[in-house]
């Protein structure tokens, strides 16, 4: 991170990620069997950039700045607003088509066969709802709905983007001004600058004058304090923790993990790269492709 800025790579998954061995897949089997039953997921992007969802934080030598919505700018700058509905019009759009990897669909598998208990995801795009988990509690909130600031009523977010829809029936996103092209993290999309000056914006159904945001915790935003409440209960009553896909950056993941290594649950980890909780974790660190460790260790647990 520099001022602000985050450094995104273009494509979304290492080209030099390795697929894990036998003795690795053997390993993550055996964490997962021994936590009977209590099994605790705590996800982050990494586990969707397989769908083809791009993080923030994965690096590789050619980077793209991209600057994320933080909860100060969207809520008092009208610009900042309208540039983020302007660039999610069409995000979402392709985000929507997004379907569950074989990560998702293996992790929601472990749960219907009760090696999984419930699931944390810092991920807003709702992948492992679709690929059938249940007992998910998330993190930041989600892209599936839109809030009113003023009125608190909500709102489908595939309703608002007909809404968007509606509003603006010739409006194209033109070419994007130095960003690279294609859907960003976040259901984020690049477009020109004079597509963000002719966005319009539908006001709140209910009320008719709430700012509109979506469902999501931005930069800088608070997560509710039920939802923290939650995601400690949930932590307390696991046998051990799985870290999948999720560099910990956040202090709200990453005060989860410190607060399971204190109280002695085991730890493990499939992510690739450095995590802010590599001191923590009390059990091995997978750097191998996501999905495809999860399709085999599934299978070998489900056999």
């Amino acid at each position: 991170v520099h001022g602000g800025t985050f450094w995104i790579m273009v494509q979304t998954l290492p080209s030099h990620c390795p697929l894990a061995t036998e003795l690795q897949i053997k390993h993550l089997v055996h964490f997962i069997r021994h936590s009977a039953g209590k099994l605790l997921v705590i996800s982050g992007a990494g586990l969707s950039t397989e769908s083809g969802i791009p993080d923030y934080r994965t690096t590789r030598l050619e980077r793209r700045q991209v600057n994320p919505m933080t909860h100060m700018q969207f809520m008092t700058d009208e610009f900042s607003r309208r540039r983020y509905w302007a660039r999610s019009f069409v995000g979402f759009a392709k985000m929507h088509m997004t379907v569950p990897n074989d990560g998702h669909l293996a992790l929601a598998t472990l749960q219907k066969k009760q090696f999984i208990r419930r699931h944390i995801t810092q991920n807003v795009d709702g992948l492992m709802h679709r690929a059938g988990a249940t007992d998910i509690l998330e993190l930041h909130g989600t892209l599936q709905h839109v809030v009113c600031m003023r009125c608190n009523s909500t709102e489908p977010r595939i309703e608002f983007q007909n809404r968007l829809t509606e509003y603006n029936p010739t409006w194209t996103p033109g070419q994007p001004d130095g960003l690279p092209e294609g859907i960003l993290p976040d259901g984020d999309h690049a477009i020109s600058l004079d597509a963000i000056h002719q966005i319009r914006v539908p006001p709140c159904l209910h009320c008719g004058f709430g700012i509109v945001k979506p469902g999501v915790v931005f930069f800088g935003g608070k997560v509710d304090e039920s939802v923290s409440a939650n995601a400690v209960n949930f932590v307390n009553d696991t046998n051990a923790i799985l870290v999948v896909g999720s560099t910990c950056a956040t202090w709200s993941a990453y005060r989860l993990i410190r607060f399971a290594s204190e109280v002695g649950k085991p730890i493990a980890m499939l992510t690739i790269g450095e995590t802010r909780a590599d001191h923590d974790i009390t059990q091995p660190k997978f750097e191998v492709r996501i999905a495809d460790a999860l399709r085999r260790a599934s299978e070998v647990l489900c056999e």
